[in-house]
């Protein structure tokens, strides 16, 4: 491994340490039924309102099990056309990343936040994660339930 190889690796063990957990209420999250149930998990209203989410204004709802497949069926996709327009290497299959759901509203309309990570944290069930850089392991991005769409895709920057 050169040096400029090790210094990533370092940064990003750096980065894994900076990560933020902001604890949610003792009630169990809603985890999502079928085979996808081990990738994601979605976080009820009551959990979330406890939460300071930067850009995510409430009321906080808890998406619906049909909401959550709807997403879960489209995402793939949505990543397949938008993330090469950032130079990544994210691809549509999502099968190395957790994900974390919760509703939220934006100008009085029901939006699905998606918090999509790659790297294994003990909590992720119980805490939403919260990091600063990690490259394209980590991004997020909004989806609209009634238009069927996703906005404001971001993937994390690197450290």
């Amino acid at each position: 491994m050169n040096e400029k190889m090790k210094v990533l690796a370092n940064c990003r063990q750096g980065m894994v340490l900076a990560v933020l957990l902001l604890a949610l209420v003792a009630a169990p999250a809603m985890a999502g039924e079928g085979a996808e149930a081990d990738h994601y998990v979605v976080f009820t209203a009551e959990q979330v309102q406890h939460l300071t989410l930067p850009q995510l204004d409430g009321p906080y709802w808890t998406p619906t099990p049909e909401v959550i497949a709807e997403v879960e069926r489209r995402l793939p996709g949505y990543v397949n056309i938008y993330a090469p327009k950032y130079n990544t290497k994210l691809k549509g299959d999502l099968s190395q990343y957790k994900r974390q759901y919760l509703g939220y509203t934006l100008a009085g309309r029901k939006m699905v936040y998606v918090n999509a990570f790659c790297e294994d944290f003990d909590r992720w069930r119980h805490a939403f994660i919260w990091v600063y850089g990690g490259g394209e392991c980590f991004f997020q991005v909004s989806y609209d339930p009634q238009a069927k769409m996703f906005f404001m895709f971001t993937i994390n920057g690197e450290l």
